[in-house]
């Protein structure tokens, strides 16, 4: 009977002499032996599974501060206002997209501001006069095309024996053309082909200019000034007040609004102007809402998901009971409940500005009770969750408490985590020996049935001997 042994993948011959099934012998003996192995890796994955839902765990949490964060008005570290308002955000309108597009940063104060467009900020455009043909040579040999871009070095291309299609490539290959200017040709459909030079960027800072001694078929000057147009600044005129800029989006006239250009108000009509309406963005408020009360319901609902008992094992899940979670869960439930008594605010609790208990403890969101307390004194809002100088609002105070369950290196929940992966690398070092002694005595086994088959053989070989000799 031939076996093989797994472990050590040794060639073994187990019966010969005797007719004893060894290698079950030893299989069975070595799946005795095994048990303490085999309870160990029980053990380590146990302490792996904890380890995988406090991970969990502080991912949820760490998704619930962020989410508080959001909306508490207050900078990373909770020391000081938040740059930009994360609240009470704020939609921008305008009466007229075909001259004024907007969007709001969701900062912006409420309120109608009228804007006029005057004029909207172009690229420079500098077109030649019309030539017969794209093989026209333009110029002659020791004359140049020069054009300013307002870089530092402007590019000068030798015109010589150059046709007009050479001219455009010289122009937009040549080192100095650092993608400010983009020359094409176009012919106009009535015999004629023309050079445009355009620039690239808008505002009279960005202008081109082409001088030549080169001319036109008829000695007419190179740069028909007709068709030709200066690179110019937007002028517009807000509060009343005219006002110039290089671009046509504009970020700096109505305080966290952004002004796209699309057009002109009426030339004729000075009191034609574009109305940009500011106001506050409720949809988008409860939608921020939302987002914190759909975190904290994760982690509740993880909670409840750890303590529920199994109907097959009657056993809650592999947290049930665990310090970490009861903590965090004391944690949260604090901080959310907490009622506050802000001088001058009317809303004392989450509950008052319709974040409410659910049944099973999760949170809900009354959207009717959210818009009445906007209503009502939306600053009050954003002050019972950001809080006043001396108070943590319920958003901050949650924020500031997490970060303690949280924070890489000495936060509770990571130092669990790290104190489960130092038990888990303890495990393996305990499984390397049990299976090296395990290995070692499957080998010491195979070694001793070895030799009892080598014993009875020879005692049979001895047998058969005498056998012979008493018939001889």
């Amino acid at each position: 009977m031939e076996s093989t042994s797994i472990g050590t993948q040794r060639l073994t011959f187990s019966g010969l002499a005797s007719g004893i099934d060894t290698a079950a012998i030893i299989k069975g003996l070595l799946g005795v032996e095994r048990i303490p192995l085999q309870r160990v890796q029980a053990q380590r994955s146990t302490v792996e599974r904890e380890q995988g839902l406090i991970r969990q765990l502080n991912t949820l949490l760490l998704g619930l501060r962020s989410a508080a964060q959001a909306i508490d008005n207050r900078s990373e570290s909770l020391a000081s206002t938040a740059p930009s308002e994360e609240l009470l955000a704020t939609a921008a309108t305008s009466s007229s997209e075909a001259v004024l597009q907007v969007a709001s940063e969701g900062s912006a104060a409420p309120g109608t501001f009228p804007v006029r467009i005057d004029q909207l900020a172009s690229a420079a455009r500098r077109v030649s006069a019309g030539f017969g043909s794209a093989g026209d040579v333009v110029g002659q040999t020791g004359e140049t095309l020069d054009i300013d871009t307002g870089a530092e070095t402007s590019i000068s291309i030798a015109l010589g024996s150059a046709t007009l299609s050479e001219l455009r490539d010289l122009i937009n290959s040549d080192p100095a053309n650092d993608g400010r200017v983009r020359a094409s040709l176009l012919d106009d459909g009535a015999g004629a082909v023309r050079l445009v030079i355009l620039g690239t960027q808008v505002g009279a800072a960005n202008d081109v200019n082409v001088t030549t001694s080169a001319q036109a078929p008829g000695g007419t000057p190179f740069v028909d000034a007709t068709l030709s147009a200066a690179a110019s600044d937007a002028h517009l005129v807000a509060f009343g007040v005219p006002i110039t800029r290089p671009s046509n989006e504009i970020t700096d006239v109505i305080p966290g609004v952004t002004l796209r250009l699309q057009g002109i108000n009426d030339p004729a009509d000075p009191t034609d102007a574009v109305t940009v309406t500011v106001s506050r963005d409720d949809e988008e408020i409860q939608s921020r809402l939302q987002r914190f009360v759909d975190a904290f319901n994760a982690v509740r609902n993880f909670a409840i998901a750890q303590s529920a008992v199994s109907g097959v094992t009657n056993r809650g899940g592999a947290l049930s009971g665990d310090s970490g979670l009861r903590l965090a869960e004391r944690t949260v439930q604090d901080a959310v409940s907490r009622s506050l008594n802000l001088p001058g605010n009317p809303f004392s609790s989450l509950s008052a500005i319709g974040i409410r208990f659910a049944p099973g403890g999760t949170l809900a969101l009354d959207r009717d009770v959210m818009a009445g307390a906007l209503d009502r004194d939306p600053e009050s809002v954003r002050q019972l969750l950001s809080g006043d100088e001396t108070t943590d609002g319920v958003a901050t105070g949650l924020a500031r408490a997490l970060e303690a369950l949280t924070r890489v290196g000495d936060g509770v929940l990571p130092q669990r985590i790290e104190s489960f992966t130092t038990r888990l690398e303890a495990f393996d070092d305990r499984i390397a020996r049990l299976e090296a002694r395990l290995e070692r005595r499957e080998v010491d086994l195979q070694r001793r049935f070895t030799s009892l088959e080598q014993l009875i053989s020879s005692f049979q070989s001895s047998s058969s001997f005498l056998a012979q000799l008493s018939r001889g």
